[in-house]
Protein backbone atom coordinates (compact mmCIF):
# COMPACT_ATOMS: atom_id res chain seq x y z
CA UNK A 1 0.00 0.00 0.00
CA UNK A 2 1.13 3.54 -0.77
CA UNK A 3 0.41 6.56 1.38
CA UNK A 4 0.38 10.15 0.15
CA UNK A 5 -0.54 13.38 1.87
CA UNK A 6 -2.31 16.12 -0.05
CA UNK A 7 -2.58 19.75 1.13
CA UNK A 8 -6.04 20.92 2.09
CA UNK A 9 -6.76 23.44 -0.67
CA UNK A 10 -10.31 22.93 -1.74
CA UNK A 11 -10.41 25.22 -4.74
CA UNK A 12 -7.61 23.61 -6.72
CA UNK A 13 -7.80 20.32 -8.56
CA UNK A 14 -6.69 17.24 -6.71
CA UNK A 15 -4.08 16.23 -9.27
CA UNK A 16 -2.16 19.45 -8.56
CA UNK A 17 -1.05 18.10 -5.19
CA UNK A 18 -0.01 14.50 -5.81
CA UNK A 19 3.24 13.92 -3.94
CA UNK A 20 5.87 11.25 -4.38
CA UNK A 21 4.48 7.82 -3.59
CA UNK A 22 5.61 6.20 -0.35
CA UNK A 23 5.96 2.45 -0.85
CA UNK A 24 4.87 1.27 2.60
CA UNK A 25 1.72 -0.22 4.21
CA UNK A 26 -0.66 2.27 5.77
CA UNK A 27 1.48 4.16 8.29
CA UNK A 28 -0.87 5.54 10.92
CA UNK A 29 1.79 8.02 12.04
CA UNK A 30 1.80 9.65 8.60
CA UNK A 31 -1.92 10.38 8.51
CA UNK A 32 -2.34 14.15 8.62
CA UNK A 33 -5.11 16.69 8.64
CA UNK A 34 -6.57 17.16 5.17
CA UNK A 35 -6.51 14.69 2.33
CA UNK A 36 -4.38 11.53 2.35
CA UNK A 37 -4.22 9.06 -0.53
CA UNK A 38 -3.79 5.31 -0.26
CA UNK A 39 -2.94 3.13 -3.23
CA UNK A 40 -4.25 -0.40 -2.72
CA UNK A 41 -2.83 -3.01 -5.12
CA UNK A 42 -5.42 -5.53 -6.30
CA UNK A 43 -5.24 -8.35 -8.82
CA UNK A 44 -7.74 -7.71 -11.62
CA UNK A 45 -7.79 -10.08 -14.60
CA UNK A 46 -4.42 -11.44 -13.49
CA UNK A 47 -2.76 -8.01 -13.43
CA UNK A 48 -1.78 -6.16 -10.25
CA UNK A 49 -3.67 -2.87 -10.43
CA UNK A 50 -3.14 0.14 -8.18
CA UNK A 51 -6.46 1.41 -6.83
CA UNK A 52 -6.81 4.76 -5.12
CA UNK A 53 -8.59 5.65 -1.88
CA UNK A 54 -8.74 9.16 -0.45
CA UNK A 55 -8.98 9.66 3.31
CA UNK A 56 -9.93 13.09 4.58
CA UNK A 57 -9.08 13.91 8.20
CA UNK A 58 -10.32 16.85 10.31
CA UNK A 59 -8.33 20.09 10.23
CA UNK A 60 -7.61 19.57 13.95
CA UNK A 61 -7.02 15.81 13.63
CA UNK A 62 -5.46 14.10 16.66
CA UNK A 63 -4.13 10.54 16.55
CA UNK A 64 -5.10 10.26 20.23
CA UNK A 65 -8.82 10.53 19.41
CA UNK A 66 -11.05 7.85 17.92
CA UNK A 67 -13.19 8.93 14.94
CA UNK A 68 -16.15 7.30 13.19
CA UNK A 69 -15.74 6.60 9.47
CA UNK A 70 -17.95 7.61 6.57
CA UNK A 71 -17.29 5.81 3.27
CA UNK A 72 -18.65 7.53 0.15
CA UNK A 73 -19.02 5.67 -3.16
CA UNK A 74 -19.30 7.67 -6.39
CA UNK A 75 -21.63 6.94 -9.30
CA UNK A 76 -20.89 5.13 -12.58
CA UNK A 77 -18.13 6.77 -14.61
CA UNK A 78 -17.26 9.09 -11.74
CA UNK A 79 -14.42 9.17 -9.26
CA UNK A 80 -13.70 9.86 -5.60
CA UNK A 81 -12.56 13.36 -6.60
CA UNK A 82 -16.16 14.56 -6.40
CA UNK A 83 -16.19 13.85 -2.64
CA UNK A 84 -12.69 15.00 -1.66
CA UNK A 85 -13.59 18.67 -1.68
CA UNK A 86 -17.34 18.37 -1.19
CA UNK A 87 -17.96 21.30 1.19
CA UNK A 88 -20.83 19.55 2.99
CA UNK A 89 -18.76 16.49 3.86
CA UNK A 90 -15.69 18.59 4.62
CA UNK A 91 -17.63 20.75 7.09
CA UNK A 92 -18.74 17.65 9.02
CA UNK A 93 -15.22 16.23 8.93
CA UNK A 94 -13.60 19.45 10.16
CA UNK A 95 -16.15 19.56 12.97
CA UNK A 96 -14.70 16.22 14.11
CA UNK A 97 -17.86 14.25 13.32
CA UNK A 98 -16.10 11.57 11.26
CA UNK A 99 -13.24 10.78 8.89
CA UNK A 100 -14.16 10.54 5.20
CA UNK A 101 -13.05 7.51 3.17
CA UNK A 102 -13.51 7.86 -0.59
CA UNK A 103 -12.60 4.83 -2.72
CA UNK A 104 -12.24 5.00 -6.50
CA UNK A 105 -14.05 2.53 -8.71
CA UNK A 106 -12.41 0.73 -11.63
CA UNK A 107 -12.88 0.58 -15.39
CA UNK A 108 -11.42 -2.15 -17.59
CA UNK A 109 -10.34 0.58 -20.00
CA UNK A 110 -8.24 2.10 -17.22
CA UNK A 111 -9.89 5.47 -16.67
CA UNK A 112 -9.56 7.34 -13.38
CA UNK A 113 -12.34 6.16 -11.10
CA UNK A 114 -14.90 4.21 -13.07
CA UNK A 115 -17.54 1.76 -11.88
CA UNK A 116 -18.56 -0.54 -9.06
CA UNK A 117 -18.99 -4.10 -10.22
CA UNK A 118 -22.59 -5.18 -9.65
CA UNK A 119 -22.61 -7.53 -12.64
CA UNK A 120 -23.26 -5.41 -15.73
CA UNK A 121 -20.61 -2.67 -15.43
CA UNK A 122 -17.46 -2.54 -17.63
CA UNK A 123 -15.20 -3.73 -14.81
CA UNK A 124 -14.04 -7.14 -13.68
CA UNK A 125 -12.81 -5.93 -10.29
CA UNK A 126 -13.91 -7.71 -7.13
CA UNK A 127 -15.04 -4.58 -5.34
CA UNK A 128 -16.18 -6.34 -2.18
CA UNK A 129 -12.66 -7.71 -1.81
CA UNK A 130 -11.30 -4.21 -2.50
CA UNK A 131 -13.30 -2.78 0.40
CA UNK A 132 -12.19 -5.72 2.57
CA UNK A 133 -8.58 -4.71 1.89
CA UNK A 134 -9.27 -1.07 2.72
CA UNK A 135 -10.86 -2.07 6.02
CA UNK A 136 -7.92 -4.34 6.83
CA UNK A 137 -5.47 -1.48 6.31
CA UNK A 138 -7.53 0.99 8.33
CA UNK A 139 -7.75 -1.48 11.22
CA UNK A 140 -4.10 -0.76 12.05
CA UNK A 141 -4.97 2.76 13.23
CA UNK A 142 -6.58 3.15 16.66
CA UNK A 143 -7.81 6.64 15.67
CA UNK A 144 -10.12 5.06 13.06
CA UNK A 145 -13.15 3.49 14.73
CA UNK A 146 -14.28 0.50 12.67
CA UNK A 147 -17.13 -0.11 15.12
CA UNK A 148 -18.62 3.16 13.90
CA UNK A 149 -18.23 2.74 10.14
CA UNK A 150 -20.95 3.88 7.73
CA UNK A 151 -21.32 4.04 3.96
CA UNK A 152 -23.24 6.25 1.56
CA UNK A 153 -23.38 6.02 -2.21
CA UNK A 154 -25.05 7.56 -5.25
CA UNK A 155 -26.48 5.59 -8.18
CA UNK A 156 -23.96 2.85 -9.01
CA UNK A 157 -22.31 3.69 -5.66
CA UNK A 158 -25.68 3.16 -3.96
CA UNK A 159 -25.84 -0.27 -5.56
CA UNK A 160 -22.38 -0.91 -4.13
CA UNK A 161 -23.34 0.04 -0.56
CA UNK A 162 -26.40 -2.21 -0.85
CA UNK A 163 -24.12 -5.06 -1.92
CA UNK A 164 -21.67 -4.33 0.92
CA UNK A 165 -24.54 -4.21 3.41
CA UNK A 166 -25.64 -7.66 2.32
CA UNK A 167 -22.28 -9.38 1.87
CA UNK A 168 -20.07 -7.90 4.65
CA UNK A 169 -20.36 -6.83 8.28
CA UNK A 170 -18.17 -3.74 7.87
CA UNK A 171 -20.86 -1.09 8.30
CA UNK A 172 -23.33 -0.22 11.03
CA UNK A 173 -25.43 1.78 8.59
CA UNK A 174 -25.73 2.46 4.86
CA UNK A 175 -27.33 5.25 2.83
CA UNK A 176 -28.05 4.22 -0.79
CA UNK A 177 -29.32 7.17 -2.83
CA UNK A 178 -30.93 7.03 -6.27
CA UNK A 179 -30.75 3.26 -6.49
CA UNK A 180 -32.38 0.35 -4.77
CA UNK A 181 -31.10 -3.23 -4.60
CA UNK A 182 -30.45 -5.16 -7.76
CA UNK A 183 -32.28 -8.46 -8.10
CA UNK A 184 -29.07 -10.38 -7.35
CA UNK A 185 -28.31 -8.29 -4.24
CA UNK A 186 -31.88 -8.64 -2.97
CA UNK A 187 -31.45 -12.44 -3.12
CA UNK A 188 -28.64 -12.27 -0.54
CA UNK A 189 -29.04 -12.56 3.21
CA UNK A 190 -27.17 -9.92 5.27
CA UNK A 191 -24.55 -11.22 7.69
CA UNK A 192 -25.14 -8.44 10.23
CA UNK A 193 -27.89 -6.04 11.27
CA UNK A 194 -27.54 -2.41 10.20
CA UNK A 195 -29.57 0.75 9.69
CA UNK A 196 -30.65 1.75 6.16
CA UNK A 197 -31.39 5.25 4.84
CA UNK A 198 -32.68 4.87 1.27
CA UNK A 199 -33.59 7.75 -1.07
CA UNK A 200 -35.12 7.32 -4.54
CA UNK A 201 -36.29 9.81 -7.17
CA UNK A 202 -39.98 9.71 -8.00
CA UNK A 203 -39.36 10.18 -11.73
CA UNK A 204 -35.98 8.44 -12.02
CA UNK A 205 -35.62 7.54 -15.69
CA UNK A 206 -32.48 5.38 -15.27
CA UNK A 207 -33.38 3.22 -12.26
CA UNK A 208 -37.21 3.33 -12.14
CA UNK A 209 -38.95 3.52 -8.78
CA UNK A 210 -40.97 0.43 -9.65
CA UNK A 211 -37.88 -1.56 -10.59
CA UNK A 212 -37.41 -3.85 -13.55
CA UNK A 213 -34.80 -4.03 -16.27
CA UNK A 214 -32.89 -0.85 -17.02
CA UNK A 215 -29.77 -0.04 -19.08
CA UNK A 216 -27.68 -0.52 -15.90
CA UNK A 217 -29.14 -3.77 -14.57
CA UNK A 218 -32.22 -5.46 -13.18
CA UNK A 219 -33.70 -3.99 -10.00
CA UNK A 220 -36.40 -4.79 -7.50
CA UNK A 221 -38.74 -1.91 -6.77
CA UNK A 222 -37.58 0.77 -4.35
CA UNK A 223 -40.32 -0.22 -1.91
CA UNK A 224 -39.46 -3.92 -2.18
CA UNK A 225 -35.83 -3.08 -1.50
CA UNK A 226 -36.72 -1.29 1.75
CA UNK A 227 -39.17 -4.02 2.78
CA UNK A 228 -36.46 -6.63 2.16
CA UNK A 229 -34.14 -4.88 4.61
CA UNK A 230 -36.96 -4.48 7.15
CA UNK A 231 -37.88 -8.18 6.91
CA UNK A 232 -34.28 -9.33 7.37
CA UNK A 233 -33.94 -7.18 10.48
CA UNK A 234 -37.30 -8.22 11.96
CA UNK A 235 -38.78 -4.71 12.00
CA UNK A 236 -42.08 -5.52 13.70
CA UNK A 237 -43.90 -2.17 13.48
CA UNK A 238 -45.64 -1.06 10.27
CA UNK A 239 -43.89 1.85 8.56
CA UNK A 240 -44.59 5.31 9.90
CA UNK A 241 -45.48 7.61 7.01
CA UNK A 242 -44.58 11.30 6.99
CA UNK A 243 -43.75 14.17 4.68
CA UNK A 244 -40.33 15.85 4.79
CA UNK A 245 -39.04 19.05 3.24
CA UNK A 246 -35.39 19.52 2.27
CA UNK A 247 -34.93 22.94 0.73
CA UNK A 248 -37.43 23.08 -2.09
CA UNK A 249 -37.91 19.31 -2.30
CA UNK A 250 -40.71 17.32 -0.66
CA UNK A 251 -40.09 13.69 0.26
CA UNK A 252 -42.53 10.96 1.23
CA UNK A 253 -40.93 9.05 4.10
CA UNK A 254 -41.62 5.50 5.32
CA UNK A 255 -39.80 4.51 8.50
CA UNK A 256 -39.63 0.91 9.80
CA UNK A 257 -38.74 0.76 13.50
CA UNK A 258 -38.49 -1.83 16.29
CA UNK A 259 -35.85 -3.66 14.27
CA UNK A 260 -33.15 -5.93 15.67
CA UNK A 261 -30.71 -4.19 18.05
CA UNK A 262 -32.58 -0.89 17.76
CA UNK A 263 -31.84 -0.39 14.05
CA UNK A 264 -34.13 1.48 11.65
CA UNK A 265 -34.93 1.27 7.95
CA UNK A 266 -36.09 4.56 6.39
CA UNK A 267 -37.21 4.76 2.77
CA UNK A 268 -37.86 8.14 1.11
CA UNK A 269 -39.20 9.18 -2.28
CA UNK A 270 -38.00 12.60 -3.46
CA UNK A 271 -41.03 13.96 -5.33
CA UNK A 272 -40.62 15.42 -8.83
CA UNK A 273 -36.98 14.31 -8.71
CA UNK A 274 -35.16 12.20 -11.27
CA UNK A 275 -31.86 10.33 -10.99
CA UNK A 276 -30.15 13.14 -9.07
CA UNK A 277 -31.08 16.16 -7.03
CA UNK A 278 -32.67 18.94 -9.06
CA UNK A 279 -32.77 21.19 -5.99
CA UNK A 280 -29.34 22.44 -4.80
CA UNK A 281 -30.64 22.96 -1.24
CA UNK A 282 -31.69 19.31 -1.00
CA UNK A 283 -28.36 18.25 -2.50
CA UNK A 284 -26.64 20.16 0.31
CA UNK A 285 -28.91 19.10 3.15
CA UNK A 286 -28.82 15.37 2.43
CA UNK A 287 -25.35 14.91 3.96
CA UNK A 288 -26.40 16.30 7.33
CA UNK A 289 -29.61 14.25 7.19
CA UNK A 290 -27.66 11.04 6.56
CA UNK A 291 -25.26 11.71 9.42
CA UNK A 292 -28.08 12.69 11.77
CA UNK A 293 -29.82 9.40 10.93
CA UNK A 294 -26.72 7.35 11.74
CA UNK A 295 -25.91 9.14 15.00
CA UNK A 296 -29.44 8.78 16.37
CA UNK A 297 -29.34 5.00 16.66
CA UNK A 298 -28.22 2.89 19.61
CA UNK A 299 -25.38 1.24 17.70
CA UNK A 300 -23.67 4.62 17.37
CA UNK A 301 -23.49 5.14 21.13
CA UNK A 302 -22.45 1.53 21.69
CA UNK A 303 -19.49 1.94 19.34
CA UNK A 304 -17.87 4.82 21.21
CA UNK A 305 -14.15 4.66 21.96
CA UNK A 306 -12.57 4.91 25.37
CA UNK A 307 -9.08 4.39 26.72
CA UNK A 308 -8.94 0.76 27.80
CA UNK A 309 -6.12 -0.68 29.88
CA UNK A 310 -4.81 -4.25 30.03
CA UNK A 311 -2.35 -5.83 32.44
CA UNK A 312 -0.55 -8.68 30.63
CA UNK A 313 2.08 -11.19 31.73
CA UNK A 314 4.09 -13.17 29.14
CA UNK A 315 7.26 -15.25 29.27
CA UNK A 316 9.57 -16.10 26.35
CA UNK A 317 11.23 -19.50 26.47
CA UNK A 318 14.56 -18.36 25.01
CA UNK A 319 15.66 -15.83 27.68
CA UNK A 320 13.80 -17.55 30.57
CA UNK A 321 15.97 -18.72 33.49
CA UNK A 322 14.43 -21.31 35.82
CA UNK A 323 16.90 -20.45 38.58
CA UNK A 324 15.51 -16.93 38.89
CA UNK A 325 12.01 -17.55 37.48
CA UNK A 326 12.58 -14.53 35.24
CA UNK A 327 14.05 -13.62 31.86
CA UNK A 328 17.47 -12.21 31.12
CA UNK A 329 17.85 -8.70 29.71
CA UNK A 330 21.11 -9.15 27.82
CA UNK A 331 19.95 -7.09 24.83
CA UNK A 332 19.80 -4.01 27.04
CA UNK A 333 23.03 -4.89 28.82
CA UNK A 334 24.83 -5.04 25.49
CA UNK A 335 23.06 -1.95 24.11
CA UNK A 336 21.41 -3.99 21.35
CA UNK A 337 17.80 -3.14 22.24
CA UNK A 338 16.43 -0.96 19.39
CA UNK A 339 14.79 2.29 20.40
CA UNK A 340 12.17 2.02 17.64
CA UNK A 341 9.65 -0.83 17.40
CA UNK A 342 11.01 -3.64 15.16
CA UNK A 343 7.77 -4.92 13.60
CA UNK A 344 7.65 -2.64 10.55
CA UNK A 345 9.15 -5.40 8.40
CA UNK A 346 7.67 -8.46 6.73
CA UNK A 347 5.60 -10.35 7.80
CA UNK A 348 4.20 -8.01 10.46
CA UNK A 349 4.36 -4.77 8.43
CA UNK A 350 3.15 -2.83 11.44
CA UNK A 351 3.55 0.90 10.85
CA UNK A 352 3.16 2.15 14.43
CA UNK A 353 5.57 4.78 15.69
CA UNK A 354 6.20 3.40 19.19
CA UNK A 355 9.70 4.17 20.41
CA UNK A 356 11.81 4.42 23.54
CA UNK A 357 12.48 8.12 23.92
CA UNK A 358 16.05 7.70 25.15
CA UNK A 359 18.43 4.92 26.27
CA UNK A 360 18.60 6.79 29.56
CA UNK A 361 15.11 5.64 30.57
CA UNK A 362 15.99 1.94 30.26
CA UNK A 363 16.22 0.28 33.66
CA UNK A 364 18.03 -2.92 32.67
CA UNK A 365 14.87 -5.06 33.02
CA UNK A 366 13.78 -4.76 29.37
CA UNK A 367 13.88 -8.10 27.54
CA UNK A 368 12.57 -7.27 24.04
CA UNK A 369 9.75 -5.75 22.05
CA UNK A 370 6.39 -7.52 21.66
CA UNK A 371 3.44 -6.80 19.34
CA UNK A 372 0.09 -6.97 21.18
CA UNK A 373 -3.15 -7.18 19.17
CA UNK A 374 -6.90 -6.94 19.80
CA UNK A 375 -9.15 -9.08 17.60
CA UNK A 376 -12.90 -9.14 17.07
CA UNK A 377 -13.42 -12.69 15.84
CA UNK A 378 -11.41 -12.73 12.58
CA UNK A 379 -10.92 -8.97 12.30
CA UNK A 380 -7.81 -7.24 13.63
CA UNK A 381 -9.01 -4.15 15.54
CA UNK A 382 -5.87 -2.66 17.09
CA UNK A 383 -2.12 -3.28 17.44
CA UNK A 384 0.52 -1.87 19.75
CA UNK A 385 4.24 -2.47 20.04
CA UNK A 386 5.14 -2.87 23.71
CA UNK A 387 8.09 -3.67 25.97
CA UNK A 388 8.50 -7.01 27.78
CA UNK A 389 10.14 -6.79 31.20
CA UNK A 390 12.16 -9.56 32.85
CA UNK A 391 9.34 -10.52 35.24
CA UNK A 392 6.92 -10.96 32.31
CA UNK A 393 5.13 -7.62 32.62
CA UNK A 394 4.18 -5.97 29.31
CA UNK A 395 4.28 -2.17 29.35
CA UNK A 396 4.06 0.84 27.06
CA UNK A 397 7.13 1.97 25.13
CA UNK A 398 7.41 4.92 27.51
CA UNK A 399 7.92 2.26 30.25
CA UNK A 400 4.91 3.41 32.24
CA UNK A 401 3.91 0.53 34.49
CA UNK A 402 0.13 0.71 34.34
CA UNK A 403 -0.22 -1.82 31.55
CA UNK A 404 -1.13 -1.27 27.91
CA UNK A 405 -3.61 1.37 26.84
CA UNK A 406 -5.85 0.91 23.79
CA UNK A 407 -8.27 3.52 22.43
CA UNK A 408 -10.95 1.22 21.06
CA UNK A 409 -14.71 0.79 21.38
CA UNK A 410 -15.80 -0.87 24.58
CA UNK A 411 -16.62 -4.54 24.22
CA UNK A 412 -14.99 -7.96 24.13
CA UNK A 413 -11.81 -8.81 22.22
CA UNK A 414 -9.36 -11.63 21.75
CA UNK A 415 -5.89 -10.58 22.92
CA UNK A 416 -2.88 -11.85 20.96
CA UNK A 417 0.86 -11.53 21.59
CA UNK A 418 3.55 -11.77 18.91
CA UNK A 419 7.33 -11.99 19.33
CA UNK A 420 10.12 -11.60 16.78
CA UNK A 421 11.17 -15.26 17.08
CA UNK A 422 8.77 -17.12 19.38
CA UNK A 423 5.39 -18.60 18.44
CA UNK A 424 2.52 -16.12 18.69
CA UNK A 425 -0.40 -16.87 21.02
CA UNK A 426 -3.98 -15.69 21.46
CA UNK A 427 -5.99 -15.87 24.69
CA UNK A 428 -8.48 -18.72 24.67
CA UNK A 429 -11.59 -16.51 24.89
CA UNK A 430 -12.61 -12.91 24.42
CA UNK A 431 -11.76 -10.47 27.18
CA UNK A 432 -14.17 -7.71 28.19
CA UNK A 433 -12.45 -4.34 28.18
CA UNK A 434 -15.38 -2.88 30.09
CA UNK A 435 -14.46 -5.13 33.01
CA UNK A 436 -11.01 -6.55 32.21
CA UNK A 437 -9.34 -9.17 34.42
CA UNK A 438 -6.85 -7.87 36.97
CA UNK A 439 -4.14 -9.72 35.02
CA UNK A 440 -4.20 -11.54 31.69
CA UNK A 441 -1.62 -14.18 32.57
CA UNK A 442 -0.42 -16.03 29.46
CA UNK A 443 1.96 -18.07 31.63
CA UNK A 444 -1.10 -20.13 32.66
CA UNK A 445 -1.23 -21.64 29.17
CA UNK A 446 -4.86 -20.61 28.66
CA UNK A 447 -4.50 -19.88 24.96
CA UNK A 448 -6.64 -20.47 21.91
CA UNK A 449 -4.82 -23.52 20.52
CA UNK A 450 -4.07 -25.10 23.89
CA UNK A 451 -0.96 -25.07 26.04
CA UNK A 452 0.79 -27.63 23.78
CA UNK A 453 1.62 -24.65 21.57
CA UNK A 454 3.62 -23.17 24.45
CA UNK A 455 6.64 -24.51 26.34
CA UNK A 456 6.37 -25.56 29.99
CA UNK A 457 9.45 -23.93 31.50
CA UNK A 458 8.58 -24.80 35.11
CA UNK A 459 5.79 -27.00 36.50
CA UNK A 460 2.54 -25.31 35.49
CA UNK A 461 4.38 -22.29 34.05
CA UNK A 462 4.25 -21.76 30.29
CA UNK A 463 6.25 -19.56 27.93
CA UNK A 464 5.98 -18.73 24.23
CA UNK A 465 7.90 -21.47 22.43
CA UNK A 466 11.15 -20.38 20.78
CA UNK A 467 12.00 -21.02 17.14
CA UNK A 468 9.57 -19.15 14.88
CA UNK A 469 12.33 -17.02 13.37
CA UNK A 470 10.32 -16.05 10.28
CA UNK A 471 7.18 -15.32 12.39
CA UNK A 472 5.00 -17.45 10.12
CA UNK A 473 3.12 -19.14 12.97
CA UNK A 474 4.94 -22.48 12.77
CA UNK A 475 8.42 -23.83 13.44
CA UNK A 476 9.47 -25.37 10.14
CA UNK A 477 12.47 -25.99 7.90
CA UNK A 478 12.14 -22.37 6.75
CA UNK A 479 13.17 -21.25 10.23
CA UNK A 480 16.16 -23.62 10.12
CA UNK A 481 17.22 -22.09 6.80
CA UNK A 482 17.01 -18.65 8.37
CA UNK A 483 19.25 -19.85 11.18
CA UNK A 484 21.77 -21.18 8.63
CA UNK A 485 21.93 -17.72 7.03
CA UNK A 486 23.74 -16.44 10.12
CA UNK A 487 24.64 -19.26 12.55
CA UNK A 488 27.35 -17.25 14.30
CA UNK A 489 26.05 -13.68 14.60
CA UNK A 490 27.86 -11.62 17.20
CA UNK A 491 26.54 -8.62 19.12
CA UNK A 492 23.59 -7.96 16.84
CA UNK A 493 19.81 -7.77 17.14
CA UNK A 494 18.87 -10.88 15.14
CA UNK A 495 15.82 -13.10 14.90
CA UNK A 496 18.13 -16.15 15.03
CA UNK A 497 19.16 -15.14 18.57
CA UNK A 498 16.45 -17.12 20.34
CA UNK A 499 17.84 -16.79 23.86
CA UNK A 500 18.46 -13.07 23.28
CA UNK A 501 22.03 -12.95 24.55
CA UNK A 502 23.33 -11.02 21.54
CA UNK A 503 24.93 -14.12 19.98
CA UNK A 504 23.77 -16.77 17.52
CA UNK A 505 25.14 -20.15 18.58
CA UNK A 506 24.23 -23.81 18.80
CA UNK A 507 22.23 -22.95 21.92
CA UNK A 508 19.75 -21.13 19.67
CA UNK A 509 19.66 -24.06 17.25
CA UNK A 510 18.87 -26.44 20.11
CA UNK A 511 15.98 -24.24 21.20
CA UNK A 512 14.59 -24.34 17.67
CA UNK A 513 15.16 -28.10 17.31
CA UNK A 514 13.28 -28.91 20.51
CA UNK A 515 10.22 -27.10 19.16
CA UNK A 516 10.38 -28.19 15.52
CA UNK A 517 6.90 -28.70 14.04
CA UNK A 518 5.13 -26.72 16.78
CA UNK A 519 2.55 -24.29 15.41
CA UNK A 520 0.20 -21.69 16.78
CA UNK A 521 -3.51 -21.14 16.20
CA UNK A 522 -4.34 -20.71 12.50
CA UNK A 523 -5.97 -17.35 13.34
CA UNK A 524 -2.44 -15.95 13.80
CA UNK A 525 -0.71 -17.44 10.76
CA UNK A 526 0.90 -15.09 8.25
Amino acid sequence: MILKHLPLLALLTLSTFLTAQIQVPLDCQQLQSGVNELIVPQMIDGVETDRSVFIRLPSNYSAEQCYPLMFAFHGAGGSANQFVNNPNLTALIDAGEFIGVYPNGHANAGENGGFWNLGTEPTNADDVAFVDMIIQELSACSSLNLNRAYAMGFSNGAGMVNLLGKSTSHFQGIAPMFSQQTVSTAALTPSATLSVFQVNGEVDGLIPLEGGTSPVGEFVSAEASAVDWANHFNCTSPPVESSLTWGGTTLDSYQYSDCDSGHTVQYMIALETGHTWADPQAATQVYAEVWDFFTNHPDFANGSCEDQSLQIKVLLEGPYQSQTSSMTAHLVDQQLMPLNQPFQFFPWQYAGGESISSPAILTGDEVDWLLVELWDDNNLIAQKAAILLSDGSVVEADLSLDGLRFTVPSGEYYVAVRSRNHLAVRWQSKVSLDNPPALLDFTSGNIESGFDTMKEVSPGLFALAAGDMNASGSNTYADFNLYLNNPSGVLAYLRQDLNMDGLVTVVDFNLYKANASKLTSSSLWY
